[in-house]
Parts: C-alpha cells; structure tokens; sequence
C-alpha cells in the first residue's frame, strides 16, 4: 500500500487506550470521497498535452491518498476506471450500462478489503447493487441513484456498508433545485430506517450541498422537516464527520493553482467567510456555487466506536488542484476518513479528545494560547482530576464539565503550559492518569493566529 500522507494541519496520533488492555485495533481502513469531473477516456490521449498532465496528478492524488475504499462521482465507464484503477489492485464497481457519463462507481484495495458475495475484479452493477430501483429522475437526475455496496475487512471478518450518492447540483438555481437534494435525503433516510438499521454504514459523497443545508440536517437528524441551520450537534440520525471541517471553513469545491503554498506544496483547503456566505445565500436562484464543503461523510451510530477521531480531512496534495480547467485533477479534492476493525471487548475508544489548539495567538503568546478539547460521547463529561501535559513535563489542570457532543476551549495561563511555536507534543490524561489522547504539531504548522486542528 502507498505511504499515506496526512495533510499538514491535520497530523495527529491518536491513541486508544484501556486500563486493562492494550489498544487492540489493528486493521486501518481509509475510506475517501472523490468527484473526478467528467472521468472518460479521454484521460488516456497521451497525445495531449492536458490529458497527460491530468492523468499523471489524478494518479498522484490517488496515490498520495492511500485510500482502501473510495466512492466515485461522475464516471463515464469501466474503461475510464480502468485508465486510473487497474483490476490488480483495485475492486471497480460501476452500471457499465447506464450510458451516463455521470455515474456513481466505487473501488475496493484488494487485500484490506473485499465485496460480501463476490469474487469478480469488476462489478457491473445492476438493480441489487442500488438502493432506488425506479428512482424518480427528480431526486436522482440521469438515474443517479445511490450506490450501496456491502464490504468485509478480511483480516477480521467485519462488515459495513458503503453507499455512494450524487445528489442534484445547483445549476438551475440553487432554491429551485434545493427541494430536489432534500427529496432525495428523505428517500435516503427512509431506506436506512427500513432496511439499515443497526448495521455499519457509510454515506459519502458530493451532496452538492454543505452541513448546513437542509437536505444534510435531514440525513443528520432523520427528520424530514429539518431546516437548513448552522449548528454543529452531533446528529441523532447520521454523524456528519465533515462537519467538524465546516467549523474551521475548509471546502472541498473552488480551490485551483494559487491556492498551492509553493514551499510546503500544500492546499490551502479553507476560504474565510465561506461558511457564512453559504448560508446567507441559500435562499438565492443564483447559481452560487462559491468556494464550498460539498463532498462529506456520514457514518451510522454503529460505526463511532470504529472510527478514528479527528483523522477526517480535506486531501491538500498539490496535485489535487493545480493545473488549468482541462489539466486539474478535478475541480473537488477528496475528503478522507479512517477507520479502525478489530476492536476486543476490552479495548476502550476515547470518548474525549483534543480538538485544536492554538499555539501562536495574535500578539503575546503568554495567557492567549488556547487548547480546545472535545466530548466524542453521548453523556457529560466531568474533568475534575483530568490533565494536558507537553513533551518536558508541564501540566495544566481541568476542571469543570463538557455537554455530550460539545467543545470546550481552554485559555492557558501564562507559564503553565507553554505551547511551543517550533513544534510540540500534547497529553490529555484522565484523573487516574491513563493517556486518552495524544497529538503532535510541528513548526511548519503554525502560523500567527491560525489554530491547529487535529
């Protein structure tokens, strides 16, 4: 498998920990969305100039994100998979026969993983492999329906189910198609009542859509008169992993070559006010396809104890964007999230973790950096007794509590934990002094005033 390379403002190491066992986790699984932009075969024509520029960084995208499962977005056929996802290493799974240039495909890493009841390198999907057989064209245009494929991790037996959907987007004016995308996420939440309950699922894909809107706060909450609302609850329905990407205004749509840092070869992946300006202009029947999140992952309750906290990101590679319209990978970059199988009846997940921190405030460092640690549970937490500590030995005390699902941003006071600007490692430590969680941040991250979040 490629090295996995985590973008630069989201390296952390999370460990999982119990006071009578040792973390007992052992098969990673990177699951990725990915819209590749009109993918045919015309990405083979070696012959021009873009075409081969284009090729070469969507193989080193797909390279770099070290993904052992991706759901696909506006595929032509097997062969334009095939330019990109040979059958030695890949699973490809895509209605060969729709005549869609638009499909919704899936590949599977041989190895990590395999598809529950098949053996085949290709899946020519059929009516069994979607959720929506007769999908009316209003929710699902040009027979987009959502892709529900069941996977098996091999070294455990485990399985879960991904599903990839493609809602409708925005052209035709955002409020007029809008009913169209909430349409389709109560179809969705149907289903999943009707025949996902219980079970392990995946939902990712370009919702063409962000957390914020409607037909998200449907998905998240199971309620089909969800309004659109910037909040940041965990959903009772599906959690939205990308949302804790919308707090810090990374997008996944609108980032091109000037957005590429030229020393770190890094993707800014964030647009300040995208966020608002989004929200704002929900209500418009204007195009307004501004800098967005619009490729996200939801997971089932059922899946939270597998899921590693905070590893959720926006892909920063800078091949992912650079380039004009025609060379450009494509104009959305991946989003990421990984997982963990294997887990033993006595292993322990963390149920609170380091959120963010920042080491470098506008101005004096000394009482202005912050630490922000966030409640992964479902009840309140209390942190008498619970301690951050750095690499030589400082240690800051808590006290108070965190609401299931909340964050809590701790101001340090001067001299007490000093938060290095040239790198440094942090501890969070329950009141028995059992390690929870640890993250790392280096010099390169920090910048005045920008917080870190891991």
């Amino acid at each position: 498998m490629p090295t996995r390379r985590v973008p630069i403002l989201l390296v952390a190491l999370v460990v999982l920990v119990s006071c009578t066992a040792a973390p007992a986790q052992d098969t990673p699984v990177r699951v990725a969305t990915y819209n590749i932009k009109f993918l045919d075969t015309d990405i083979n024509d070696v012959t021009v100039k873009d075409m081969r520029d284009r090729k070469e960084r969507l193989l080193s995208v797909i390279d770099a994100l070290g993904a052992d499962v991706i759901g696909l977005q506006e595929i032509d056929d097997i062969d334009a998979l095939d330019a990109l996802f040979p059958a030695s290493v890949w699973i490809r799974i895509i209605d060969d026969d729709s005549g869609n240039n638009q499909d919704v495909a899936m590949v599977v890493r041989k190895g990590t993983l395999s598809v529950v009841d098949s053996t085949a390198d290709t899946i020519d999907a059929g009516d069994e492999h979607f959720l929506f057989e007769d999908a009316p064209s209003e929710f699902f245009p040009n027979n987009r329906d959502v892709l529900a494929i069941d996977l098996e991790v091999n070294a455990t037996g485990e399985t879960f189910t991904v599903m990839v959907v493609h809602t409708k987007a925005r052209h035709g004016g955002r409020k007029t198609t809008e009913p169209r995308r909430s349409g389709a996420s109560v179809m969705l939440v149907q289903r999943l009542e009707t025949d996902y309950q219980d079970r392990q699922v995946i939902v990712l894909g370009d919702f063409n859509d962000t957390p914020d809107d409607r037909s998200l706060n449907i998905l998240e909450t199971g309620d089909p008169d969800a309004p659109a609302e910037m909040e940041n609850e965990r959903g009772e329905f599906l959690i939205n992993l990308t949302e804790d990407l919308l707090l810090d205004e990374h997008v996944t749509w609108g980032k091109k070559s000037n957005d590429i840092d030229g020393v770190t070869d890094r993707i800014d992946t964030t647009t300040p006010g995208s966020r608002a300006f989004n929200f704002e202009h929900r209500d418009s029947d204007e195009l307004n396809i501004w800098d967005a999140l619009l490729d996200q992952v939801l997971i089932s309750h059922t899946l939270l104890d597998n899921y590693h906290h905070g590893s959720v990101a926006v892909f920063d590679l800078g091949d992912a964007s650079r380039g004009n319209n025609r060379s450009r990978a494509s104009d959305h970059l991946p989003v990421y999230a990984d997982f963990l199988f294997g887990v033993t009846d006595e292993a322990a997940t963390i149920a609170l973790a380091i959120h963010a921190c920042l080491p470098n405030p506008d101005g004096d460092d000394a009482g202005r950096e912050t630490v922000t640690l966030r409640n992964i549970s479902s009840d309140p937490i209390d942190l008498a007794g619970h301690t951050l500590t750095d690499r030589v030995g400082h240690v800051l005390e808590l006290s108070g509590t965190i609401g299931a699902g909340a964050t809590r941003v701790f101001t340090i006071p001067a001299g007490e934990l000093p938060l290095n600007n040239t790198g440094e490692d942090i501890a969070l430590a329950d009141g028995a002094g059992t390690v929870l969680h640890e993250v790392s941040y280096t010099k390169s991250q920090v910048s005045p005033g920008v917080e870190i979040t891991f």
